[in-house]
């Protein structure tokens, strides 16, 4: 055990150990760095070459709008970041999509087409064989195509390959041409759609706004309101209200007037009051004069009654010229109070039928009211009827000419040419590898056989897993020139005497200096020499470890 482990203390990494493994073991590192090379670059260079070509596209959330709003008709993307996320993930599934692979099979016309299958320079009869096994063209198709979006951007990079550089330029452009033609095919056939569904739609629109009009026509043919529009009519009826509460408040304001005039004139004529209030009350030019008149003769009597008696002739005369004048005053008063009668009944009976009238106009205002709640109703749906299919039938219009547009949100921006290298194998980067995984998994193996060797080699190992001390090496001695077996072994024997400046001679003295200075206060009297097995040496080690010590000076 080491010494370290045994006071606790953690070994520690000695990465000369580690390099000296590698340089132990530096051929089998080689020859495996050599294999894994060599059989990856044959690998490699026996592969069947592969092109790539690559065209690209312009792919717009939408196309040019020639027809103002269509855009609406059909949603091909709107404007958040995920939902045009999820419109370009959709549109790269289509390029790769069973549907424009076989677009791509029509355009190339590969089916039965031998270059395209790789088998035209093969026998007959194995291209017979071949060609009698079913072939999904489609599928060999999708599996040669690929896209690769450009970040940042709208466009995509179409990418196509195959053995034959040619084939995959080719087939490239017309994976192209077929999406494009997919897409421009699929927006035709959803304008088309949408504009048979619209006309659908019209006409079921149209029916119900005549059906709706024609309910109309019979309430305002029932409800006699044909010449003019409800609301026409309502607003005749306000404006008669309005005028019937106008007149009637004049009429009664003239009445009310009238009578306060009419009841004075009563009084004037009861009450037999003086004839100075007479023409406050009546505006009558005859009553005037004879009210003139009366005065001037009020006057001349006063001055007879002064001058004369009573019973004086020129003083009853003038008397009965005042009670003349009197009478026909009241006769006159009386012919205006019956005129005023008639004008006041007159005036009542205008007021009355202003109120019946009134009355009446009301009535047909709450009626023209009830009805408007009806008509509302009914000219409402008629209008949204109406509404609905104008709108339906321009959506329509717009529809069907979009589906004749031959305008296109997918636009071809470079054409694939013919590849002049190959894309695969990658014969550098392949080797690359290869040589990084030989050396790597040599240096693995070399570390895996230095764990699995267990054979002592080195004084290191014999102190390390016998725990002895290490006295010394003693080197094998050859010998060249004699032949006799039993002259060889004499000459071993006595090697050091023969040649006292040899390595061998050297070795032995190292040993046994090791064995006096092992034990210096207990020196050993006995020495055991063995070994695993006979003819390892024993005799040799132990005659010359006798000549060394004989020649120091010991026994």
């Amino acid at each position: 055990m080491d010494d370290r482990q045994m006071d606790g203390q953690e070994p520690q990494i000695d990465l000369r150990d580690y390099w000296n493994v590698i340089l132990k073991r530096r051929w089998t590192v080689v020859a495996f760095f050599v294999v894994v090379v060599t059989l990856v670059t044959i690998f490699t260079l026996r592969q069947t070459k592969i092109y790539e070509a690559q065209a690209s596209v312009i792919i717009e959330p939408y196309a040019p709008q020639v027809l103002g709003n269509v855009r609406e008709v059909y949603n091909l993307g709107a404007g958040s970041y995920w939902s045009n996320k999820e419109y370009y993930e959709t549109q790269y599934n289509v390029i790769t999509s069973r549907t424009v692979a076989q677009k791509v099979v029509k355009l190339l016309r590969l089916e039965g087409n031998l270059e395209f299958l790789g088998i035209d320079k093969l026998p007959p009869e194995e291209r017979k064989r071949r060609l009698e096994q079913p072939i999904d063209y489609a599928e060999r198709v999708q599996g040669m195509l690929e896209v690769e979006p450009v970040k940042d951007s709208r466009t995509a990079n179409i990418k196509a390959r195959h053995p034959k550089p040619k084939w995959a330029q080719r087939l490239a452009n017309a994976a192209v041409k077929a999406y494009i033609e997919y897409n421009r095919q699929t927006r035709q056939q959803v304008t088309q759609d949408a504009a048979g569904w619209l006309a659908s739609q019209a006409n079921e629109l149209k029916l119900r706004m005549q059906e709706s009009e024609n309910q109309l026509y019979d309430f305002k043919k029932n409800n006699k309101i044909l010449s003019v529009s409800l609301e026409d009519r309502q607003n005749i009826t306000s404006q008669r209200l309005q005028d019937l509460n106008q007149t009637l408040n004049r009429v009664q304001a003239e009445r009310i007037a009238l009578e306060s005039r009419r009841q004075q004139i009563l009084d004037i004529k009861e009450s037999r009051l003086p004839l100075d209030t007479v023409d406050k009350v009546i505006d009558n030019r005859l009553i005037q004069q004879l009210k003139e008149t009366y005065v001037k003769l009020k006057e001349e009597q006063a001055e007879l009654i002064a001058r004369y008696l009573p019973d004086h002739p020129k003083v009853k005369l003038v008397t009965n010229k005042l009670d003349l004048i009197r009478t026909n005053i009241d006769r006159e008063i009386d012919n205006v109070l019956t005129s005023m009668e008639a004008e006041y009944r007159a005036k009542l009976q205008s007021e009355r039928s202003l109120k019946t009238e009134l009355g009446r106009v009301k009535a047909e205002a709450q009626e023209i009211n009830k009805k408007e709640i009806a008509y509302n109703r009914l000219k409402r749906v008629a209008d949204n009827y109406e509404s609905l299919y104008n709108l339906v039938l321009k959506r329509q219009k717009e529809a069907t000419l979009a589906s004749h547009q031959e305008t296109n949100n997918v636009y071809p921006l470079d054409t694939a040419v013919e590849p002049r290298f190959p894309v695969y194998p990658r014969v550098k980067l392949n080797i690359l590898l290869a040589a990084v995984v030989g050396l790597l998994g040599g240096i693995g193996l070399a570390f895996f056989l230095e764990y699995l060797d267990n054979t002592i080699k080195t004084q290191e190992d014999i102190e390390r897993h016998l725990g002895i001390p290490f006295l010394g090496i003693v080197p094998s001695i050859k010998l060249e020139d004699e032949q006799d077996e039993g002259v060889t072994v004499a000459t071993r024997d006595h090697y050091l005497i023969s040649h006292p400046k040899s390595t061998v001679a050297e070795c032995c003295r190292t040993v046994r200096t090791n064995l006096l200075f092992m034990s210096p206060e207990n020196p050993a009297r006995r020495l055991l020499i063995t070994s695993a097995s006979p003819q390892e040496g024993k005799s040799t080690v132990v005659i010359n470890l006798g000549i060394t010590m004989a020649q120091s000076g010991s026994k």
